[in-house]
């Protein structure tokens, strides 16, 4: 069956209870955890450990988390004054945390006071590939091969 979630006039609908490959977690409007399974402390970051520095985007800031520098993003709909609901699949966090240098390191997520819902991972000095190619309208072809290399490795891996 479905629960249905309504969070700013958007609606959500998590399948309940979560499919085995996944956990939920359930955050009240005081930013406090209600439930949460699978090793949840493994993937929940401190707040106190987490550096909000430069502001990057509308949702997106560059930290520092544990003496790495680290983006962090904001999840729309997860603010603070809001209870909401997330679920995480446990292969997406085998795969983002396996070390493997053409997949973005996840380093978890935070529930913040001031800022909701944040998802940490590492900081990429160059940006995004969508920035780079929006940014630069010729790329090299030395660049362009290294990117499609870069992206071909992991594909190959997953």
């Amino acid at each position: 069956y479905r629960q249905e979630l309504e969070n700013q006039n958007t609606r959500y609908q998590l399948q309940m209870p979560p499919p085995r490959s996944s956990f939920s977690v359930s955050v009240d409007e005081w930013q406090t955890i209600q439930s949460g399974g699978y090793n949840i402390e493994k993937w929940l970051l401190n707040s106190d450990s987490l550096e909000f520095s430069d502001q990057v985007g509308p949702s997106s800031f560059k930290g520092v988390y544990r003496g790495k520098r680290v983006a962090i993003e904001k999840l729309k709909g997860c603010d603070k004054g809001n209870s909401y609901e997330f679920e995480i699949r446990k292969d997406f966090l085998e795969l983002m945390t396996c070390g493997q240098k053409s997949i973005l390191q996840f380093h978890g997520v935070c529930v913040d006071e001031n800022h909701g819902l944040c998802v940490v991972t590492k900081l990429m000095q160059g940006g995004s590939l969508r920035e780079l190619v929006l940014k630069k309208k010729k790329l090299q072809t030395k660049d362009i091969i290294r990117i499609a290399v870069d992206i071909a490795e992991g594909m190959k891996f997953l």
